[in-house]
């Protein structure tokens, strides 16, 4: 049987540590997240630039941060994400962990880097 993911076309050199796999039927209706078992970035196909930095800063807060604290943010984030469309849930992209994940992958990749847009990219 066939993979429906393809190789990344992201530059590897430019998110070490990590494999980006793209999908044009959508990861987790149309989200991308970040496997920290196999190191693996999922993104739609349709994904950008600034999408796969801010997963690449999810890769950053695992290999940063102690396990436990590590675990808080991943099950934190897991479940604004799944129940954010709920009234009284902020939105995921306002969540404390994914602006973490946002500050993370700014200072990595620079202030000239998509991820370094606030105005897409909260932190």
């Amino acid at each position: 049987m066939t993979s429906t993911h393809k190789t990344n076309k992201f530059n590897p050199e430019t998110f070490p540590g990590v494999k980006i796999k793209t999908s044009a039927w959508g990861t987790l209706i149309n989200r991308g997240w970040y496997n920290h078992l196999n190191k693996t970035i999922y993104l739609p196909e349709h994904a950008g630039l600034s999408y796969a930095q801010h997963e690449y800063g999810h890769h950053l807060q695992k290999s940063e941060l102690p396990t436990f604290q590590y675990w808080k943010i991943a099950a934190s984030s897991l479940l604004n994400a799944t129940f954010q469309f709920l009234p009284w849930v902020v939105r995921h992209k306002y969540h404390w962990a994914e602006k973490d994940a946002n500050r993370r992958a700014a200072a990595f990749f620079g202030p000239q880097a998509p991820i370094a847009n606030q105005h897409i990219w909260p932190v």
